[in-house]
């Protein structure tokens, strides 16, 4: 809902913002609470010439700060403390913003509240006093017309104003959380001082010092040796896509914050113009990667199991299957939620902290679905950023793909020729529904292309049925394996190296093309999230993407 503005908040910050512009005694404060505010027509002309909506310098907190005791010692009755409100963060209905970074900050009479700022009442005595009040002095009009334009600019681009330090209290469940923490450290403390200086004692602790062992933990965490090198490779795949899996997130977390630079950091004119920069771009692969990792896993130990025990029935190893899963994700995947609902949003506080009040009122009002798995789907078609604990789409989709697995083992097991028509019949399905979806809703997966991939992330991204074919062709795969070990099981399934080399660099090639084939749409200026790449404003991936008919 709108927030509500109470019109007696309006005529004090009126007051309070007319005696500090016309007083000479509140020059030297006026100076501060100016030079500590950001300059509204500047960085909209840094961004207009940038194809930029956001974000923009947000000014100096603490410098505003300081103007508070010159305003004390100037004798003003109407302004004697200075706040910082910075605008942006919200829309002017009070929700986030999907682009994060703030679009300026102001130095205020503390008097003038975040509501009184999104009035129409001060749009107009800004205007006016601007334009005709003669009482006021050169450094207060200076900073009456910087006033006007960041207010301007909320109206325009719809944003309001978010003002002060916001930090979050202790609450009971941070208590419970943070002895939750105490007691989990004191069981490794224990358990690994008694492995050393103690092992009478540490035997007598049977199964909880051997859980809670340090030493035995980092000691399995760090052990390369297997039993069976058949799929070595794939540690190597794993290493590789979370190292991309890092940096590609790198340049989403600092893009959420926002450049002051953008010149410098943003194509065409930055650091990340050029081929090499789409490693970055395109790091949404790692995480098919890890899909593909799963598929293949899940499938071929669990199909391996049921083939040497060809006795068992679904209900027998189905439940095992089920809670063997959920029990080895959910303890560590719910102490994770709770360090970021419970304890994250107490580790900082400032200006910008306010966006945490959204993160935690999403837990306080979803932890749920993700206790279920279903945090991808409910609440549904909001997106990765709207949901609790937002990085945890991908469990939620990699616990979904697991359940439905069975019933392709089961198709394996019983005729292995239409258990790959299915994966094959659902693959093509599901990439022809993202096919139809993107160019129906004008969906794009280039980071650069504003509202165009804005809106996929919203409603196609983290949707399992539109990520699932990564998942399907890891299985894929581990049929062809275990077909390939049936057929010949006598020999030791090594490729032939001349063939090995062939299929080593056609895969090369594939990974080449998905990751380098789209350098063209991310060499533009970047959209802004409000703006569409079109063909009247060249941003984006250009033209292609036009869709001024919306």
């Amino acid at each position: 809902a709108r927030r509500l503005r109470d019109p007696a908040t309006v005529w004090p910050c009126t007051e309070a913002l007319a005696d500090l512009a016309r007083s000479p005694q509140a020059r030297e404060a006026l100076s501060v609470m100016l030079d500590s505010s950001s300059r509204t027509s500047e960085s909209q002309l840094s961004n207009k010439l940038l194809g930029l909506g956001y974000p923009s310098r947000i000014g100096d907190y603490d410098e505003c700060e300081s103007a508070t005791p010159i305003l004390q010692k100037s004798g003003l009755v109407s302004v004697s403390v200075a706040t910082n409100c910075v605008l942006g963060l919200l829309t002017r209905e009070g929700m986030p913003r999907p682009e994060g970074g703030g679009l300026g900050s102001l130095c205020l009479p503390q008097i003038c509240t975040a509501e009184a700022m999104e009035s129409e009442e001060v749009r107009s005595f800004l205007r006016e006093s601007v334009k005709s009040d003669l009482r006021l002095t050169h450094l207060g009009r200076r900073y009456l017309e910087n006033l006007r334009d960041t207010v301007e600019l909320s109206f325009s681009t719809d944003t309001g104003f978010t003002c002060g330090s916001h930090e979050f209290p202790v609450s009971w469940g941070a208590y419970l959380v943070g002895g939750l923490i105490a007691m989990l450290g004191v069981l490794v403390l224990l358990s690994t001082v008694t492995e050393y200086w103690l092992p009478m004692l540490h035997r007598r602790m049977g199964d909880v010092g051997e859980a809670f062992s340090a030493r035995r933990s980092l000691n399995r965490l760090f052990n390369l040796t297997r039993k069976s090198p058949e799929f070595r490779v794939l540690d190597g795949i794993r290493a590789l896509s979370m190292a991309w899996v890092i940096l590609g997130h790198e340049l989403a977390f600092e893009a959420s914050i926002g450049y002051i630079n953008s010149y410098a950091a943003l194509p065409p004119t930055g650091a990340l113009k050029g081929w090499l920069a789409q490693i970055l771009f395109s790091s949404r692969y790692a995480v098919d990667s890890f899909f593909f990792i799963s598929g293949f896993l899940v499938f071929n130990s669990v199909t391996s199991r049921l083939e040497r025990n060809p006795t068992l029935q679904f209900k027998d190893w189905f439940p095992a299957f089920v809670s063997h899963r959920w029990l080895r994700l959910t303890p560590t995947y719910m102490f994770c939620l709770l360090l970021w609902w419970k304890i994250a949003p107490l580790l900082g506080s400032g200006p910008l902290w306010f966006h945490w009040k959204f993160y935690v009122e999403l837990c306080d009002n979803y932890w749920w679905s993700n206790l279920l798995y279903i945090n991808n789907l409910y609440p549904f078609g909001m997106g990765e950023n709207n949901t609790c604990f937002f990085h945890a789409w991908y469990l939620a989709n990699d616990m979904q793909f697991y359940l439905i697995t069975p019933l392709f083992i089961l198709a394996f097991l019983k005729n292995r020729g239409m258990a790959v028509t299915l994966v094959l019949c659902i693959t093509l399905a599901s990439t022809s529904a993202a096919f139809l979806s993107a160019k129906s809703f004008n969906w794009s997966a280039a980071d650069l292309d504003g509202a165009a991939v804005t809106a996929y992330d919203r409603e196609g991204y983290i949707m399992p049925y539109f990520r699932i074919p990564a998942y399907l062709i890891g299985m894929l795969l581990a049929m062809a394996h275990l077909t390939a070990k049936s057929l010949f099981p006598l020999t030791h399934h090594t490729l032939d190296p001349f063939l090995a080399t062939i299929l080593e660099g056609v895969g090369l090639a594939l990974v080449l093309v998905c990751v380098f084939g789209g350098v063209d749409a991310d060499q533009a200026r970047p959209c802004s999230y409000l703006m569409w790449p079109t063909g009247n404003l060249p941003c984006g991936s250009g033209p292609e993407w036009d869709t001024t008919e919306r």
